[in-house]
């Protein structure tokens, strides 16, 4: 998440990070997405949080083949998100200040 990146507060980038993370983890599950696919999309989004210029892939296009960007949106209560720019499906998390 681009937004992130730069922050002042690395723990939070961090952990807001891990929890998309998690979530688009779930996001191929619930796609079907084989142990391979699954793999390739952990190293495309290692890069990504490695690299400022490589887009954090949208599961729905990986697992078509394509790696398209996931554009932050506006954070709304305990709740993140990221719209994909190609494919424009929305997905959502729970942000680190959702934490009880």
């Amino acid at each position: 998440m681009h937004k992130l990146r730069g922050s002042i507060n690395l723990g939070y980038e961090i952990m807001a990070l891990e929890f998309m993370h998690k979530e688009m983890l779930k996001q191929l599950k619930k796609l079907s997405a084989t142990n391979e696919v699954t793999d390739k999309y952990e190293s495309a989004w290692s890069s990504a949080t490695r690299n400022t210029g490589l887009p954090i892939p949208c599961p729905s296009c990986f697992i078509q083949g394509i790696l398209s960007r996931l554009s932050p949106l506006k954070d709304e209560g305990f709740a993140s998100s990221a719209r994909c720019v190609n494919c424009k499906t929305k997905y959502e998390w729970q942000n680190p200040d959702g934490l009880s």
